[in-house]
């Protein structure tokens, strides 16, 4: 790997470790570490690599290879594998826009949290995209995801992973998500702070799961406070086997009619579409 920041400065060749999982050896170069984080503008990637950092169960900050280098504008990829983004890879790099997520496949929590990114386009998701993967990206405009590895593939989309919160002004218009097998938005957990997927998410406009065939799961506040959010298309092929808790709530917009409800064929949970008692209908 070499590292450059904006003067063009050269740095070591860091040698990757057996597993080709860049990481620890980054951390450990004590002497140049520190002002890395302070100073580089660009990584360039130049060998096959397997992953970035570990996902794991903890979800240790001490897994965030690049975490908080604060004038990361851009990764480059030279290699030729598909590689996955571990937990808090990427967290707060608030600068970084480019990045190439043509090779990711899978990615931990937190992994771009906090980033520039304006577009996320996955070409072939094998793996899942973690809790707070994407969380709090202002810049984001549109996300689009294909799932690679067929009709017994399940993919999980997590809590919070593309996420806005009430104190921002989210850019997000549309997603559009494509593949088969099982899509589960989030855990199914009545826990509200579990969920959100695309919460806050107030300029989102459109959801586009036609080109998804299986079953879906949209967890609790899945799309919680998406006042512009208009529609969700579905495939006529897909059911629904789960709504969560306010999985709908606050997106006043939405219109429904085009879906066939013969084919939710799981649980409702309350308030799943923002009624929280028969009095709200009465």
């Amino acid at each position: 790997m070499q590292l450059v920041n904006r003067f063009f400065w050269n740095f070591p060749l860091l040698q990757q470790n057996e597993a080709n999982h860049i990481g620890k050896e980054i951390q450990n170069e004590i002497d140049y570490y520190s002002k890395w984080t302070k100073e580089v503008e660009k990584v360039i990637i130049a060998g096959d690599i397997r992953g970035i950092g570990t996902i794991g169960e903890d979800h240790n900050l001490v897994d965030g290879v690049f975490l908080t280098w604060r004038k990361l504008k851009e990764v480059e990829y030279q290699g030729k594998t598909q590689f996955y983004v571990g937990d808090y890879a990427f967290y707060a790099c608030c600068e970084l826009a480019s990045f190439p997520l043509e090779w990711a496949v899978d990615f931990g929590y937190g992994a771009m949290m906090q980033s520039a990114l304006e577009e996320v386009k996955i070409p072939y998701l094998q793996g899942n995209i973690g809790d707070c993967a994407f969380w709090l990206i202002t810049p984001l405009k549109t996300v689009d995801i294909t799932i690679e590895n067929g009709q017994n593939r399940n993919t999980y989309i997590g809590t919070k992973a593309f996420a806005s919160d009430y104190s921002r002004v989210p850019n997000l218009t549309s997603v559009t998500i494509r593949g088969e097998g099982t899509l589960e938005f989030g855990p199914r957990h009545p826990d509200m702070d579990l969920g959100q997927m695309f919460s806050y998410q107030t300029q989102l406009e459109t959801v586009d799961l036609s080109g998804f065939s299986g079953d879906l799961s949209f967890g609790s506040a899945a799309f919680f406070q998406d006042a512009s959010l208009k529609e969700i298309k579905l495939n006529p092929a897909s059911k629904i086997t789960y709504i969560g808790y306010d999985t709908f709530s606050g997106c006043e917009n939405l219109d429904l009619s085009s879906w066939n409800f013969a084919n939710l064929t799981g649980i409702i949970d309350q308030a799943g579409f923002g009624i929280r008692s028969w009095g709200d209908v009465m």
